[in-house]
Parts: structure tokens; C-alpha cells; sequence
């Protein structure tokens, strides 16, 4: 018979990077288990992505705090 392949790309966005991997994780083994082709490779590959364009954080300021501040001031109890 002929053998057919295909390349499945698979993306994700968030701040949490454990969070991440576990839905990636989940992912592929909902493909392994619907059992309709044999998955004979998997990578996962994470990148970080700056916040913005503008340079480093200011100091005493974590990436959380930077990400809500970016988010248009929505922090919790806020609008």
C-alpha cells in the first residue's frame, strides 16, 4: 500500500508556561487516541516573547505585573 504522511502544526498563547505544555500534552494525546494514524513524532518548542518593542522591564516590576499594565489596565478589581 501507499504510505501517506502529514505534518500537524499545533499553537497555543499564555502566560503560563505549565499551563502550556499540559494543553499541548493533551493535545497530542487526544490524536494518539482517536487512533486513526500512528504518531510517530511529536516536539514541543516554546518561546518567550518580549512584551514590547520598547526595552527592558522597569526595575522591581515582574513579567505578570508588566503583562496586566499592557493589557489596557484591566487589572482585578478594575472596569
Amino acid at each position: 500500500g501507499t504510505w501517506q504522511r502529514a505534518t500537524l502544526g499545533l499553537s497555543i498563547t499564555g502566560s503560563d508556561e505549565t499551563g502550556i505544555r499540559r494543553a499541548l500534552e493533551n493535545a497530542v494525546g487526544f490524536v494518539e487516541d482517536m487512533h486513526l494514524a500512528q504518531v510517530i513524532a511529536c516536539e514541543v518548542e516554546t518561546l518567550r516573547m518580549p512584551l514590547d518593542e520598547e526595552g527592558p522591564l522597569p526595575i522591581g516590576e515582574d513579567e505578570e505585573q508588566a503583562w496586566d499594565r499592557n493589557l489596557g489596565g484591566m487589572n482585578q478589581g478594575e472596569g
